[in-house]
Parts: C-alpha cells; structure tokens; sequence
C-alpha cells in the first residue's frame, strides 16, 4: 500500500490512499472504545489521535490536497502538552 509520505499526484492514487487511511480510523476509533470501556484512558487517547490523523488525512486526499509534516514528537519536553 502507498504511505502517506509519498507525493500523490493523481486523483487516482488520492482516492486509492484515501481509500486506506478512513478504514484505518474507523478501526482507531473501535480500538479507541474498547479501550475506554477497559479505563485504558491512555492508550483510549492514543488510538483517538490516530483515528483523528487517519480521518483527516482521507478527507484532504479526497479533496486533492494533504498536509506536510513538520511536527516530530521529539520536540516534546514533558512539561508540554503535545
């Protein structure tokens, strides 16, 4: 399957990419339940920034567009909430 990093041109490749990440976030979401029924609340929160991320990065393939990342993680310092 295609990764996200990679620049899409055509609105075919869009669609087949976008057509990965949405089940991908309604998968991320289920998990995301799942976890808060068993008061998982950390991994909960996890899986809902993922289901987030996936959803949004379908829904700008869809409509010709995507985003770049310039955030890493490792810019974090643990007083910050990230």
């Amino acid at each position: 399957m295609m990764s996200s990093s990679k620049e899409i041109n055509s609105d075919e490749n869009r669609a087949q990419v976008a057509r990965y990440w949405w089940p991908k976030a309604q998968d991320s979401l289920s998990s995301a339940r799942r976890e808060f029924d068993a008061d998982d609340l950390s991994f909960a929160m996890n899986r809902i920034y993922y289901a987030a991320f996936y959803a949004v990065s379908a829904a700008l393939l869809e409509r010709g567009t995507s985003f770049k990342k310039t955030f890493r993680h490792s810019q974090c310092l643990p007083s910050r909430i990230c």
